[in-house]
C-alpha cells in the first residue's frame, strides 16, 4: 500500500510529536535541575510542592501569617512601636488583639527596640515608673550597645547579622520583630540603602523558619501646600 502524494503518513506524524514531546520532556528536566540564582519550576509543579507544606497561621490577622518578612511603615508618632509591642505581646501570650484574629500556636518572640531607652520603656510599660505591667519571660527585648565596629566586619549591617543570628540561636525564638530599620542606617528610608539589609533578614528567615515583623518611617515630606515631589 502506498500513501497519497502530499499526505503525511499517520505513522510518521506520532513518531515526529513523540520525538517533540520528549525533546520537551528533556528540557523540562534540565530545568528541573538547573538551580542556582533562580529556582524555576512550571506552575503546576510550584502549586504540588506547595500543597505538601503546612498552610500559614496568622500572626496579626492577615497583616502578617507565619513564615513573612512584613514591613510595617508610617510617619513618625503615630504609634507604630506601640502596636508592635501589642503585636509581640499577643503572640507571646497566644491572645488576639480583638479584633484582629490570632491562629499561631503561643511562641517565644524577639523584640529588637532601637527606638526607647531602658527608662522610656519603663515609663511606657509601668504607672509613674511602678507597678510594671508584667511580661511573660519569654519575651525578649533587645537594645543597642554603643560600641565600636569588631575587627572582622566590613560594615554595621554585617555585624548586626551576625548578632541577630547569635540571639535568634540562643533564644530559640520563631517571631522577630525589629523596631525600626531607620535607626540601623543613616539612609534606610531609601529604598535602595535598606535592600542589603532586608536581604540579610530574608536569608535569616528562609535558615530558621523565621516571621519577622519590620518597623520603617516613611520618608520625610515637604508637606507645603501645592508641593509635589
Amino acid at each position: 500500500m502506498t500513501t497519497p502524494q502530499n499526505q503525511t503518513d499517520p505513522h510518521e506524524g506520532f513518531a515526529k510529536l513523540q520525538a517533540e514531546f520528549e525533546q520537551w520532556q528533556r528540557e523540562q528536566d534540565d530545568l528541573e535541575k538547573s538551580d542556582d540564582l533562580f529556582k524555576v519550576r512550571s506552575a503546576n509543579t510550584r502549586l504540588k510542592e506547595a500543597s505538601t507544606h503546612e498552610v500559614p497561621k496568622m500572626l496579626f490577622d492577615k497583616f502578617w501569617y507565619e513564615g513573612e518578612l512584613c514591613i510595617m511603615f508610617a510617619d513618625s508618632n503615630l504609634g507604630k512601636s506601640i502596636l508592635a509591642v501589642q503585636i509581640a505581646n499577643s503572640i507571646n501570650n497566644g491572645c488576639a488583639i480583638g479584633p484582629f484574629d490570632l491562629e499561631a500556636d503561643r511562641q517565644e518572640v524577639l523584640y529588637y527596640d532601637f527606638e526607647l531607652t531602658e527608662k522610656q520603656f519603663e515609663a511606657r510599660y509601668s504607672v509613674d515608673f511602678a507597678q510594671h505591667y508584667i511580661f511573660r519571660d519569654d519575651l525578649y527585648r533587645a537594645q543597642l550597645n554603643d560600641m565600636e565596629l569588631p575587627e572582622g566586619f566590613t560594615n554595621f549591617n554585617q555585624y548586626l547579622s551576625h548578632r541577630l543570628e547569635r540571639y535568634i540561636n540562643q533564644t530559640k525564638a520563631k517571631v522577630i520583630i525589629i523596631d525600626n530599620i531607620t535607626y540601623l542606617g543613616t539612609e534606610n528610608e531609601q529604598a535602595k540603602d535598606a535592600l542589603p539589609l532586608m536581604k540579610q533578614l530574608k536569608a535569616l528567615k528562609n535558615k530558621y523558619g523565621l516571621s519577622i515583623l519590620v518597623l520603617a518611617h516613611t520618608p520625610k515630606r515637604d508637606m507645603t501646600p501645592g508641593y509635589y515631589p
